[in-house]
């Protein structure tokens, strides 16, 4: 059965919130604070390269580590904290998520709190409330690093971007599949 419509787009809207809140900022930015933000375009050429060989990389660590038993639960469970969430698929959060999340962890955040900082505050903010997954908090913890590190060697924010939606994206594909569905 097909997971409704609400759950999706509730979620949609709130990232939606936030990119527009994060564009707006931005660009009000060099007119009123100078604050020292990271752009969203720019950087190197390789930077697309490396973001998304770093995308694939991690979700093929994901899936490996999902094979062991420990890891299979947490994985499962995870399908099911997501499946009311595929209303529309998994691309659509996917984007919304990853650009959203970069924006604000990553563009607004990390020039005033630094790598370590963000990362940290990143991976507690994805805790979901059950004691049994902080495995994956931890595991957010060290992503919102790394997709950190990528943000200030490109000195950019679309090849974190483009990593974080290519690791949503190819999860939420995972755990859709993955999801227990209702009986017809």
């Amino acid at each position: 059965m097909k997971p409704p419509l609400w759950g999706a787009l509730a979620v949609l809207f709130t990232y939606s919130i936030f990119i527009v809140a994060a564009g707006v900022i931005t660009a009000l930015n060099g007119r009123f604070w100078g604050l020292p933000l990271i752009p969203v375009l720019g950087g190197p050429a390789h930077a697309g390269l490396v973001a998304v060989v770093l995308g694939v990389g991690i979700f093929g660590i994901n899936v490996a580590g999902a094979r062991l038993g420990p890891l299979r639960d947490l994985e499962l469970e995870l399908a099911e904290m997501v499946h009311p969430l595929m209303g529309l698929g998994p691309w659509p959060l996917a984007l919304a998520s990853g650009v959203a999340e970069e924006w604000v962890f990553r563009g607004l955040l990390m020039p005033f709190s630094g790598l370590w900082l963000q990362g940290l505050i990143f991976g507690l903010l994805h805790w979901p409330g059950r004691r049994s997954l902080w495995p994956w908090t931890l595991w957010t913890i060290g992503m919102g690093w790394l997709l950190g590190a990528l943000t200030l060697h490109a000195g950019a924010l679309w090849p974190a971007m483009l990593t974080h939606v290519l690791i949503n994206g190819l999860s939420l594909s995972r755990l859709s599949r993955l999801a227990p569905r209702s009986p017809a």
